[in-house]
């Protein structure tokens, strides 16, 4: 059998292929599994992700999305962070609906609470297949580092990425519409460490830097954005 694989694979996993490619650990994580394609015969230059037919959200109003949650806890935006940025989302006229696994059920009740803003919470709530319905017809998406953030890109769907430990170059939104947002000045990302002390590269990126981020953003306008 064939066995193809990056001959800067980790965990000396390169030793059991047969065949390797070389190069593509500074390219992004689509990009680099696409030069195995080509080596497979994919001619095509294009990226797309079709996925199958899914159905309607549930969510009958307009919305953005929120995804407070992260794997690992140094991408975690603070909780803080989320509940003013919530409250200055308040003005756009669309509900913020919050998403995540059973894990982040808590993290988000936390935020509504303190935001006071009506949100709708279906943390924990969502097979995969209602997540990408609730994702699809989102206006747009706020979130850390996270699975969802994939597969809003995925959907075509605006994410605003928030970025700490870990490297857009590699694993950020796909595409060019999306942007992520990072601390300027932190030397020491992106460190990819799953915990830190002192979370200087998301402590960084205040809500109303965000939120001046998305309120400029012309792509999801028009909506209503208030002065700061």
């Amino acid at each position: 059998p064939v066995r193809i694989g990056f001959s800067d694979a980790r965990e000396f996993s390169y030793i059991f292929y047969n065949r390797t490619i070389e190069g593509g650990r500074n390219l992004h994580a689509v990009d680099r599994n696409m030069k195995i394609g080509r080596l497979l015969g994919l001619s095509s230059r294009e990226v797309s992700f079709p996925l199958p037919h899914i159905k309607p959200s549930p969510v009958r109003e307009q919305y953005f999305v929120v995804v407070p949650g992260a794997r690992w806890p140094s991408k975690r935006w603070p909780a803080e962070y989320f509940v003013r940025l919530l409250r200055y989302t308040g003005s756009l006229g669309l509900t913020p609906v919050l998403l995540g696994a059973k894990d982040d059920i808590t993290l988000s009740e936390e935020i509504i609470k303190g935001s006071g803003v009506n949100c709708i919470n279906l943390t924990g709530k969502t097979d995969l297949k209602q997540l990408c319905s609730v994702i699809k017809d989102a206006k747009f998406m706020i979130t850390n580092d996270s699975g969802p953030m994939h597969i809003a890109t995925a959907l075509g769907v605006k994410v605003f990425a928030i970025f700490g430990p870990t490297d857009e170059r590699l694993t950020g939104p796909y595409g060019g519409k999306h942007i992520v947002i990072k601390a300027e000045g932190v030397q020491c990302r992106p460190c990819r460490k799953r915990r830190c002390h002192t979370m200087e590269c998301l402590k960084g990126i205040t809500p109303e830097k965000v939120y001046r981020i998305i309120a400029a953003d012309k792509t999801i306008q028009p909506l209503q954005f208030s002065s700061m």
